[in-house]
């Protein structure tokens, strides 16, 4: 994993950080410290010492694990629900319908699907989701057409097979195997201690042709600096490093790797999640925690629509708390 207790930035190698501050685990409620500091060169932040044992901050049914089949028997209205989201993800990926249509238009679909659309990702395209949980993006994308997919994270508790038949190995970056197309992590660099080191093996696994997409959160944005220490995607201790726009561009820079687009996914989240742990208020509450839980009731419908108006304002002006940053080989 790395200590990153020997004052140099993991995304820039500056020596110059600023003072520690104090951030609590929030989204379940754990309220332990940590340390964290801020690069004053590329603003990036980090966590000040990795914990010992990181895998009590990710219970077996934290969110990412969650997979597309289930033991628990589903409602007549999930079931409904569950359909109508497929028949719009199944339109966003190109298999058109008049139902996916409307849904698209009243919701848009996952910006993991538009990315896809975005980047004319070919369905034959070797495609390696990196610290994909139960693989359930997968499984869509398997869904949609996609034949040539594969999973991989080191935190899930065994190998497996979705119900797509997708495979998703129990292992880090660097052990799997192959050369790929597509390269993406969805949420998941900021849970890596030497992330500058990750991009050199994303850069050795990546096709000539090929494209990387990094969803993260990022410091260059509105709600760090509104919120600082209670920035809801601070998220402590699970987020080891949160990188900067620029710190994201130095990575790529080092490695061999051209960021060549940035494109802003924020929500109203930022908001909301960051103003219940000023409330001293988890995520996750009434023993919930294979989801992130509704906003507090202490948080009105009108301040939540002022929220994501506010999120779509940001993300056009390129101040989003979080952004796919896409990479070619340079």
């Amino acid at each position: 994993m790395g200590n990153l207790t020997n004052n140099v930035c993991r995304v820039c190698d500056s020596t110059s950080l600023g003072e520690p501050f104090i951030a609590r685990e929030m989204m379940f409620g754990m309220r332990d410290e940590f340390k964290y500091v801020t690069c004053s060169d590329c603003s990036s932040a980090q966590i000040a010492a990795v914990p010992p044992d990181l895998s009590r901050y990710y219970p077996a049914d934290y969110y990412s694990f969650s997979t597309t089949g289930s033991d628990r028997k589903i409602s007549l209205r999930e079931r409904i629900i569950w359909k109508l989201i497929s028949s719009r993800d199944m339109h966003a990926l190109g298999k058109r319908s008049i139902v996916g249509a409307i849904l698209c238009w009243l919701k848009r679909p996952s910006q993991n699907l538009v990315l896809f659309k975005k980047l004319k990702i070919k369905k034959s395209a070797r495609i390696l989701d990196v610290g994909c949980g139960g693989g359930a993006l997968l499984d869509v994308l398997a869904a949609g057409g996609y034949t040539d997919l594969l999973g991989a994270d080191p935190f899930i508790e065994r190998e497996i097979t979705t119900s797509r038949g997708v495979k998703v190995l129990k292992r880090e970056l660097q052990e799997t195997p192959g050369v790929f197309d597509v390269i993406m992590l969805h949420h998941c660099l900021e849970h890596v201690g030497e992330p500058s080191k990750t991009l050199g093996v994303i850069r050795s696994k990546l096709s000539p042709d090929g494209v990387c997409i990094i969803r993260l959160p990022t410091t260059s944005s509105e709600a760090w600096e509104r919120y600082g220490a209670n920035w809801v995607q601070l998220d402590p201790p699970r987020h080891l490093i949160i990188p900067s726009r620029e710190g994201m561009a130095i990575m790529g820079d080092n490695n061999g790797l051209k960021l060549v687009e940035t494109i802003d996914d924020s929500s109203g989240f930022q908001f909301w999640g960051s103003e219940q742990y000023l409330q001293n208020i988890s995520l996750v509450r009434n023993g919930i925690t294979d989801r992130l839980d509704k906003p507090a009731l202490t948080i009105s419908k009108q301040k939540l629509r002022e929220f994501d108006h506010l999120a779509q304002d940001l993300n056009r002006s390129g101040r989003g708390d979080q952004a796919a940053f896409i990479y070619r080989r340079a």
